[in-house]
């Protein structure tokens, strides 16, 4: 079962041995995700491992995508079962405090700097808004807070600020050793929390610049992939999508971020944004959230992956699913039948009419290879990609037609895996279009992808082995 939309799944606890991770793996699972927000170094270093073993027994080119955890605001240390609170009651947060200290004591909520942004009236939710209070008072490092729906506060739970504007920095100290750290490791995407602006992109860029070996091409370097959850990100959703590599729509933190019922509207037009900008966009948060404890989902979140899919994202991720649930195997396979059979219908198809190509050389020509190929009924388009770009480009008209991107390094392998339909493959280094077309076909031959008859279209730069622009486009018999 051949499906172009790829699946990120979450590794954890429930997913973490080397033999889960093959059968995943073998299941449609693309690219695997570390969320750094929980492990040791050790333990993830572990899961890197096992990662690139479980890839190698099945010869394919898995990404790993390490999340960074970003600033979080969390409760503090409240000893079981919680604080209940209740509607309309009084509840004090204490900003300077990181244990709770006992019945009619403020709250710890761990952010000092938070009081010098909130405001009367503003919203604050606790563990993904289940717990909802609205500010009344501040006095130094207290918070003193009605509440509106009341429940249990636990120990560590999430805060969202919906209504305040926290000017703070969107790479934590934690996050800088992370990078140094996963530098070191060889990943291939960063995801990166909380980023507010193109200028935090750029920092982040830098840092990976800094950590990464010198004799790597800054083509291969690791790439950023910017998590949109937050009313800033939105506001800048150009200026980000203009400085990342590619997006994660977090549905999660964005639907407290927003009205819930913006964010099915925001989720379409930023993949329609990432699309046009050959970004690779990932869709996440709650895809088959029931699959965490049921063997079977709900048609409301089979419906929501098909309308993902149709919505022509590169990507749909899997969370708690596949890092802690009962049922991870089956949620892979479950996610992969949908994607197989929405791409079979006709919802899933994008006319050349409706695309619009960039004004870049490389935008250009990739819309003509998805005509030419259309016209002549190939069998695959073929391109080479030093950096991942024209795969990307080539990605981003959505044919229906097989995409096979050659690359000389593995680092891009692993990245182009993320992107919609890209079916890529390493080759040595070639020095002319003819050798590249020569070990093209070797490869595709060997896979049984082609064989004696077909029609390839070939892309690629005359200056093979060079990165730059795409210039010469071919159709090819294959002999």
């Amino acid at each position: 079962m051949r499906k172009r939309t790829k699946i990120v799944c979450t590794i954890g606890p429930a997913s973490k041995e080397t033999d889960t991770l093959i059968q995943m793996i073998q299941a449609g699972m693309n690219v695997a995700r570390l969320n750094f927000s929980h492990g040791t170094y050790g333990d993830h270093a572990q899961l890197i491992a096992k990662i690139r073993a479980a890839a190698a027994h099945c010869k394919e080119p898995v990404g790993i995508l390490a999340d960074l955890q970003g600033p979080r605001l969390r409760m503090g240390y409240i000893p079981d079962p919680g604080v209940e609170v209740k509607d309309h009651e009084e509840v004090v947060f204490d900003t300077a405090a990181t244990v709770y200290k006992g019945r009619g004591k403020p709250l710890p909520l761990i952010f000092p700097e938070l009081t010098r942004w909130i405001k009367k009236e503003d919203r604050i939710l606790i563990d993904d808004g289940h717990v909802e209070v609205t500010v009344e008072r501040i006095q130094k490092k207290l918070i003193k807070c009605k509440v509106v729906h009341g429940g249990v506060i636990k120990a560590h739970k999430g805060i969202n600020t919906p209504d305040t504007h926290l000017k703070i920095a969107s790479l934590t100290a934690k996050d800088k050793k992370d990078v140094a750290f996963l530098a070191k490791q060889g990943v291939d995407w960063f995801g990166f929390s909380f980023v507010q602006t193109a200028r935090d992109v750029k920092e982040l860029r830098a840092l990976i610049a800094r950590h990464t070996p010198k004799k790597e091409s800054v083509h291969t370097h690791a790439r950023i992939l910017a998590k949109i959850e937050s009313y800033q990100a939105v506001r800048n959703i150009e200026e980000i999508i203009g400085a990342a590599d590619g997006v994660m729509v977090a549905r999660g933190d964005l639907g407290l971020e927003l009205p819930a019922e913006e964010v099915p509207i925001l989720q379409k037009r930023i993949v329609q944004m990432c699309v046009k900008a050959a970004k690779p966009v990932i869709v996440a948060t709650q895809m088959l959230d029931s699959m965490i404890h049921s063997p079977r989902p709900t048609r409301a979140e089979v419906s929501d992956v098909a309308n993902a899919v149709i919505d022509h994202t590169d990507a749909i991720m899997l969370s708690g699913e596949t890092a802690s649930g009962e049922y991870p195997l089956q949620a892979v396979k479950m996610m992969a039948r949908i994607c197989a059979r929405t791409e079979r219908s006709h919802f899933d198809d994008v006319s050349l009419a409706s695309l619009i190509a960039n004004n870049r050389p490389d935008g250009v020509f990739t819309k003509l290879a998805r005509i030419l190929a259309e016209e002549a009924k190939v069998t695959a388009l073929v391109a080479s990609s030093l950096s991942g770009a024209t795969g990307r480009q080539l990605s981003s008209f959505r044919s229906e037609i097989s995409v096979y991107v050659a690359t000389n390094n593995e680092r891009v392998c692993r990245q182009l895996n993320l992107s919609w339909g890209v079916r890529p493959f390493v080759v040595k280094k070639c020095e002319t279009p003819d050798e590249l077309a020569r070990r093209s076909l070797e490869y595709l031959k060997a896979q049984k992808i082609v064989k004696k008859g077909n029609r390839i279209v070939l892309l690629a730069g005359s200056s093979v082995g060079k990165s730059g622009g795409i210039n010469m486009m071919e159709l090819k018999k294959v002999e």
